[in-house]
């Protein structure tokens, strides 16, 4: 099941959606490749979490091959055909510098200890915005090097992020409410 697509012109998308799985279009949705899913993506984790050492991050990983690829990736944004950036359940994130050909995780960059549901993201101005559940609300100024956490007006289940044209963010969610932030 996907649940989101993106494109970043007429000819150009990515799609992700369950099972970690991450398409991508060339010419406008004719056909489409698979560019990552949940067994690379918890491969892509392990081999990090092994880089860093720390045996705790080995263990969550590990635990995600264990699992298979039963995680989804909720939402996606691409700069243009080079950078982008999945995230999803359990606090699942990657960045692409190469257009998808490779993935990296991102979640060691995220403050999201408890590793919540990253539902949306975002870009206002040179701003990044990610927003998930139990008030999670996220913002990098550096483009996409880290992710600090924001105070957030809600917290419950932030849903979705969308961009308006006078550079303010609107967030929404459960309970059908919705805040805008200038």
């Amino acid at each position: 099941t996907l649940v989101k697509v993106r494109f970043i012109d007429d000819v150009e998308g990515w799609a992700v959606g369950h099972a970690g799985v991450v398409l991508h279009t060339r010419d406008g949705g004719m056909s489409w490749s698979k560019q990552l899913d949940g067994v690379q993506a918890a491969d892509v984790e392990l081999k990090d979490a092994k880089l860093s050492g720390d045996a705790e991050k080995i263990a969550q990983a590990q635990q995600l091959v264990d699992d298979g690829p039963d995680k989804p990736l909720l939402d996606l944004l691409f700069l243009d055909n080079k950078n982008g950036w999945v995230i999803g359940a359990y606090g699942l994130a990657f960045a692409t510098h190469d257009g998808g050909l490779s993935w990296q995780s991102i979640r060691s960059r995220i403050d999201n200890p408890n590793g919540l549901h990253l539902y949306s993201i975002e870009r206002v101005g040179a701003d990044l915005f990610v927003a998930g559940e139990q008030g999670t609300l996220l913002r990098s100024s550096n483009e996409g090097q880290t992710f600090e956490s924001l105070t957030s007006p809600y917290e419950g289940t932030t849903f979705g992020l969308q961009a308006t044209h006078d550079g303010s963010i609107l967030a929404f969610g459960l309970r059908g409410k919705a805040f805008e932030s200038s």
